[in-house]
């Protein structure tokens, strides 16, 4: 069984993007990308409901959020974008 829960991936403010690292148990899967309230990001998250009972075996990701026109690094993976009001912001995962 699955269920799904939400991360804030960062509270945002103009010129200050920052990487965001989660402990998440193995597989997690990001299905969603949004913007519940302005200056902020949300990742929703798949988890294998096991792992709520068990003990995980946690991998750390990392994430990033880039503005659109923002250079993007090579290795980083598209997970999804977020539009809050004025702004439009895509999220990366580090690979």
């Amino acid at each position: 069984m699955k269920i799904i829960h939400k991360y804030e991936m960062i509270a945002i403010e103009p010129g200050s993007l920052t990487d965001k690292s989660f402990d998440w148990p193995e597989g997690a899967r990001v299905v969603h990308v949004d913007s519940q309230s302005p200056g902020t990001v949300q990742l929703w998250v798949e988890i294998d409901n096991q792992y709520q009972r068990d003990s995980p075996v946690l991998e750390d990701r990392t994430f990033k959020v880039y503005g659109t026109g923002h250079h993007i690094e090579d290795r980083d993976f598209y997970v999804g974008t977020a539009i809050d009001e004025v702004f439009v912001w895509h999220v990366y995962e580090r690979t």
